[in-house]
């Protein structure tokens, strides 16, 4: 007698499983000494960086959940406007700004200069009456107008160099910027430190991390935990950073 072996297959239920993946946040940033610079070796640095490295350490951020790029300041600041999971720093938070971006911070304090050529005689009673160049989107601007200068009295440039080069050539009287970097970046861009002067301390901006607003929510809270959770372990470090950067200028 033959017997036949049926074979009874028993199918199991495939479950799946969708693992989602925290959204990856990329970072960009500029020039903006002791904040954020490439040193002499072409790395991105500064006591800005230093922090947010400190802080994607804190929150056990893996290399792949994250980037950090540095191109110009209005690059920067336009992907940070319009791409979810990105974000520009060191970015003053101003009253123009403040709808658009998910704010994480402060970082510090960044105070503000007006930078004219050491030959020119201005009145810094008539401040407000000059021309002036400022980097298009930089805090600097609302510096500017918050001092009652005039819309059509400045002139944008797409870089540090370029701008200074407008005052050097006499196009506009003066140009406002950062008070730390101005003094820095004239000395690594080429210029002599005694062909300009300081004409107008400009009101102090605090500095942060400004998050592309349509990033997902868990990226946000992941990012705005670890770094407070940070700084609450470590509050002078960001003012230590600083006074380190500050003493091994231009050449850190």
């Amino acid at each position: 007698m033959r017997f036949v072996s049926c074979l009874s297959f028993i199918i199991l239920p495939i479950i799946s499983v969708t693992v989602i993946a925290a959204e990856k946040l990329t970072f960009y940033t500029e020039s903006f000494p002791p904040f954020n610079f490439k040193n002499q070796q072409g790395e991105l640095t500064g006591a800005s960086v230093d922090l947010l490295k400190a802080v994607l350490k804190e929150g056990s951020y893996q290399q792949s959940e994250y980037e950090i790029n540095h191109v110009n300041w209005t690059r920067a600041y336009n992907i940070a406007l319009h791409m979810p999971g990105s974000v520009v720093f060191s970015a003053a938070r101003v009253d123009q700004r403040e709808p658009f971006f998910y704010w994480v911070g402060p970082i510090t304090d960044s105070p503000g200069a007006i930078f004219i050529k050491s030959s020119r005689t201005l009145d810094p009673n008539k401040a407000n009456s000059y021309q002036y160049s400022a980097i298009k989107d930089d805090a600097s601007v609302s510096r500017l107008l918050s001092l009652g200068v005039p819309i059509a009295n400045i002139h944008y440039s797409y870089d540090f160099k370029n701008m200074v080069s407008q005052v050097k050539n006499n196009r506009t009287d003066g140009f406002a910027y950062g008070f730390y970097a101005g003094s820095w970046l004239l000395k690594q861009s080429g210029f002599k430190l005694n062909e300009f002067r300081v004409f107008k301390k400009l009101i102090s901006r605090k500095v942060y991390f400004a998050m592309n607003l349509q990033t997902d929510i868990e990226a946000k809270n992941r990012f705005k935990s670890a770094f407070e959770s940070f700084i609450k372990k470590n509050p002078d470090f960001i003012k230590e950073r600083i006074h380190y950067y500050l003493q091994c200028a231009p050449d850190c």
